[in-house]
């Protein structure tokens, strides 16, 4: 039997196959549909049959990382939504915060909502701030919202009322209207998606996942229906971007949760791998065709943020911090001015890259590494896809060279310089503006495109070393593999914890629990077999925002020296984070949240199988810039390169799916796994 893991990216999606009798791995890719990213999805399973021999009936665990969410956010092609809120605040996703992003610019204009205000209607109806009902709802005005709504066309109602994260009475009452009266509606509340205070923030993010779940239950329901078809009987597992997974089923009702799924794969297949390996403190690139995706592990822990933004929509769930970048193999090449400006447009996977032949007409970072020499045009693919060399060249020459006064090599070799600038740019925001030194930590380098300028990237950034995993060009499929079930909840409750009532606090962590479990168990896990890990967000009386501080112990009654461990944490924390704290000041416990944790089995990491076939192909001339010009450099197959062999630079390592770019200066060595840490000097 087989497990699966499959990674919808902008222009390839990527399949990881695992035989669970002795844990080979067996890699591919199928180009993107975008237009219907189930059909790549189908695309693979057919060919793991046709390559493989595999049925779909030996598939024992399939786990998908989709994009249908992110990219329906991005494109704004999100189901026509309404909003039902609390007389008086049917301006709130309007009004945003007063701050702009751009301070200075006079003729900055705020995004528009995602509802229009003539689909945000006002219902009778008032919760106090402790909890209290000072007006009861009106349901007949209710059904008379509704109705408008449905004569407007609307697929999905947010339900969002003042103070329901202290008494969500309101807003369960109207969903249970609507889901008896109007089932062909979607329906999202906020004290189910969002149970947290900040009012903005709480009604955005209820109505961002309102705005997604047509889309995305529709997509999830027809390609469970043709995995059911085509005979995969196991259930549809989706990355959540807390970097657990959630049943197909419930994605559908939470779609919020999966803004970050395909990219949350590799970061845990990073820190999995950084565990095998000691390594503590990491820095991942993934750097597929459309984007690149960045992340800062210290100590081997995530840091998960528990409100982030997408296309100007704050997100208010706990998802692990990930910076994007349009930076990929696909970014499109135009002159500004007398520069270049490379991305954060991206040619895809239809048409692609001009090197692809199949229609693109614009330059593209692909076709700059094709033109000095890093890619074989062919062997892309492992051969199976040929690129058309000479009109990417002509492209280039006729849309970036000759108006720069260059030669092709040259003009392709700064659109690389440009981009390796931008993904720097996207490590110092991850660490240096956060207060970490890149030079303590280990770049992870994954994705088809990373390897052709991670070493480049490291040197202008003083890293010394980056690890390339073995499967690096599938790498966040292989880690959706390694995640685990996980569930969370929340509930804001703003308590000062000098005067704090423990009962309350322990009352609040027990129906948290509660409802984990029954999550965890609606999974088909073992409660016995569970991790449930509580933290609060915390601050100092007066302060804007909150730092999230795990609990000193994960289980037990709360005491107040649990409070007072509790406490030296955010103090410790802050200081960590802003550089200062005030331990004289009094502190207030603000959200309480509960993590449920079911672990999966743990995959190991296979010894590199060794090889006496020599891994020398031959050789190939690259173009490295005027400083260091045309190099006649080796060209080495990856596959046969064994457990210590070593590389001096310049050289290439290919691999079918991936190639890697040792620098002049720079060497590669394999480890005891197969994965190859380049060293880097400046």
């Amino acid at each position: 039997m087989y497990q699966i893991g499959i990674d919808t990216g902008g222009t390839f999606t990527d399949f990881v196959l695992i035989n669970e009798e002795n844990g080979d791995l067996l890699t591919y890719k199928e180009l993107s549909t975008p237009e219907d990213p189930s059909i790549a999805v189908m695309n693979g399973l057919k060919s793991a049959e046709k390559r493989y021999d595999i049925l779909p009936s030996q598939i024992n665990r399939i786990v998908y990382g989709t994009t249908v969410a992110t990219n329906a956010v991005l494109e704004r092609k999100g189901a026509k939504t309404g909003l039902l809120t609390t007389e008086g605040f049917r301006d709130v996703l309007e009004i945003r915060r007063q701050w702009r992003p751009r301070l200075f610019d006079l003729y900055y204009v705020k995004p528009e909502p995602l509802v229009p205000r003539y689909l945000r209607l006002e219902v009778g109806e008032r919760i106090n701030a402790q909890g209290e009902v000072l007006l009861a709802i009106n349901l007949e005005q209710v059904r008379k919202h509704i109705k408008t709504m449905i004569a407007e066309g609307v697929e999905a109602i947010a339900v969002a009322f003042l103070f329901s994260f202290l008494n969500p009475s309101h807003e369960k009452v109207v969903e249970e209207l609507i889901r008896k009266e109007f089932p062909e509606i979607y329906v999202s509340t906020s004290s189910s998606i969002c149970p947290e205070f900040r009012e903005y923030e709480r009604t955005a993010t209820t109505v961002l996942n309102a705005y997604l779940m047509p889309i995305t239950a529709k997509y999830l329901k027809t390609l469970r229906g043709r995995l059911r078809a085509i005979g995969v009987m196991k259930p549809l597992r989706i990355m959540q971007s807390n970097g657990g997974l959630m049943r197909a089923e419930d994605i559908e009702e939470a779609p919020v949760n999966t803004l970050l799924s395909g990219p949350v794969g590799g970061v845990v297949g990073s820190i999995r791998i950084a565990e095998a390996l000691s390594l503590r403190n990491i820095i991942t690139i993934d750097m597929g065709g459309t984007s690149t995706d960045i992340s800062l592990i210290q100590d081997g822990n995530v840091e998960l943020m528990t409100e982030a933004e997408i296309a100007y929509n704050p997100v208010k769930v706990p998802q692990v911090n990930i910076h994007t970048i349009g930076a990929g193999g696909g970014s499109i090449v135009n002159l500004f001015g007398k520069g270049l400006k490379v991305g954060p447009q991206s040619a895809g996977a239809n048409p692609g890259p001009v090197c692809y032949g199949r229609g693109g007409q614009e330059p593209t970072t692909t076709d700059a590494a094709l033109q000095v020499g890093f890619i074989d045009p062919t062997y892309f693919l492992g051969g199976e896809m040929e690129l058309d060399y000479e009109s990417s060249r002509r492209i280039l020459e006729r849309e970036i060279a000759k108006p720069m006064n260059m030669s092709v090599e040259e003009a392709s070799h700064a659109i690389l310089l440009v981009q390796s600038a931008h993904i720097e740019s996207g490590i110092r925001a991850v660490s240096l503006e956060k207060g970490y030194d890149p030079r303590e930590f280990t770049l992870i380098s994954f994705g088809g495109a990373s390897a052709l300028l991670v070493g480049m990237v490291a040197e202008r950034l003083s890293i010394s070393q980056v690890l390339i995993p073995k499967q690096a060009s599938v790498f966040s499929a292989l880690g959706l593999l390694m995640a685990d079930i996980r569930r969370t909840r929340s509930l804001t409750r703003i308590m000062s914890a000098k005067n704090i009532n423990l009962k309350e606090v322990e009352d609040i962590y027990a129906q948290l629990e509660d409802e984990i479990k029954q999550a965890l168990i609606n999974e088909g896990g073992s409660i016995e077999n569970a991790v449930i890990q509580r933290s609060c967000d915390m601050r100092y009386i007066g302060q804007a925002y909150e730092i999230n501080v795990p609990f000193p112990n994960d289980a037990g009654p709360i005491h107040s020296q649990t409070l007072q461990e509790l406490c030296n944490l955010f103090h410790t924390h802050h200081r960590k984070r802003f550089g200062h704290s005030a331990e004289e000041e009094p502190v207030e416990l603000v959200c309480f949240r509960v993590l449920g944790i079911l672990m999966v089995k743990e995959m190991q990491f296979l010894p590199k199988k060794e090889t006496s076939t020599p891994p020398l192909k031959g050789h190939r001339v690259l173009f490295f810039g005027k400083e260091k010009g045309f190099i006649d450099c080796p060209i080495y197959h990856r596959e046969y390169m064994n457990k210590a062999d070593q590389i001096a630079g310049p050289a290439i390592v290919e691999d079918p799916f991936t190639t890697i770019v040792v620098y002049p200066g720079h060497r590669a060595e394999v480890d005891s796994l197969g994965n190859l840490f380049l060293k880097v000097e400046k």
